[in-house]
């Protein structure tokens, strides 16, 4: 297998990479991967023809009780460190001054507490030249990269021009990439890297495309394309790039079991068999509504039924869903999480 040098390109640099630490949370949830060296994260670069190498710690910290966060879901402190991501980054630095390859440190924070104890720390080796970025992985914090807007991170980074690599998804309630668009307006002169391609959302895209301080990176895109791909996850915002025609058939979650995925044309043609005729269809709800999701059973966002439950809110929705059905057409009633139709007897 070629690598990038016998093909011809040269001065590459990974963007995206984690090593030097542990995963706890994947390690007790046995979920892979859930470590890396960053002797073995170099080896690998210098196989595949990479000249030079963003690294950072892997997601979750020590800081917090991981029995407790797997267990309960409870972010209880574990007294090995003072603050988040302390351990995680110290023990980073010193891999990567070991190892003595082209890598690029950057170090990770979490704006949920402890807040100036970590700019503290960060300004220290800032100033010593010993990273060159941050990181902040909403999920692994549950926290909004907008959170770093009112918690000191931005302006520190604003104040040292420190750049800032953010997680981005639409699986969890925090990692929503217009998050990142909302922090870039509050800080437009940091640089700003919304990760793997923004899930896909081609607003984000677009803006990352008009901005000078904006950035993306391809990290798991093959891994974001199977999920459209698989019927793994289903994200219904009609921003979304299809990468592949929609699945027939996947689950939602690793537990459900296989299930069949209608078209409205599909489902009209089974109430045509059935000697029905179709009276409406539409597909519910069609759009992301920021911080509610619609079939958690548990989490810190609001449960979806319970907006709905409002009246004054649910007829604002519906009003939303209808001008977007009628924009979009059949399109968008097949991406809505659920396609209800009306039918009557001949």
């Amino acid at each position: 297998m070629s690598n990038l040098r016998e093909l011809g390109i040269q001065g590459t640099t990974d963007c995206h990479t984690h090593s030097g630490t542990l995963d706890y949370y994947n390690m007790f949830t046995k979920n892979i991967p859930y470590t890396q060296s960053v002797d073995d994260l170099m080896l690998k670069a210098k196989l595949a023809g990479i000249d030079n190498v963003v690294t950072f710690p892997f997601p979750s910290s020590s800081y917090w009780n991981i029995k407790f966060l797997v267990e309960k879901g409870e972010w209880v402190p574990s007294g090995y460190s003072d603050f988040p991501y302390q351990s995680e980054n110290e023990i980073l630095l010193r891999a990567c001054k070991v190892n003595g390859g082209p890598i690029f440190p950057f170090l990770c924070i979490d704006p949920k507490t402890k807040q100036q104890e970590q700019i503290d720390y960060l300004i220290n080796l800032w100033d010593q030249g010993k990273f060159f970025g941050l990181k902040h992985h909403s999920l692994a914090t549950n926290t909004k990269v907008s959170d770093l807007t009112k918690s000191g991170f931005g302006d520190f980074m604003a104040e040292r021009d420190i750049p800032l690599i953010v997680h981005t998804s639409y699986l969890d309630p925090f990692s929503n990439p217009h998050f990142a668009l909302d922090f870039a307006k509050e800080f437009p002169t940091v640089r700003l890297s919304i990760a793997h391609l923004g899930w896909l959302d081609e607003t984000v895209l677009q803006k990352v495309k008009e901005s000078e301080n904006l950035f993306t990176d391809c990290s798991t895109i093959l891994q974001i394309t199977d999920f459209f791909k698989s019927g793994k996850f289903l994200l219904s915002t009609p921003n979304r790039l299809v990468p592949n025609n929609p699945a027939q058939s996947g689950r939602f979650t690793n537990e459900m079991p296989e299930i069949n995925f209608f078209s409205p044309k599909q489902l009209k043609k089974l109430y045509f068999d059935a000697g029905l005729s179709v009276v409406y269809e539409t597909g519910f709800p069609t759009a992301i509504y920021p911080s509610y999701q619609e079939t958690q059973t548990h989490g810190t966002s609001e449960r979806l039924e319970n907006l709905l439950s409002s009246k004054k809110k649910f007829k604002q929705i519906l009003e939303i869903e209808k001008s977007l059905i009628v924009k979009y057409g059949e399109e968008l009633r097949s991406r809505g999480n659920n396609i209800f139709i009306v039918g009557r007897k001949f």
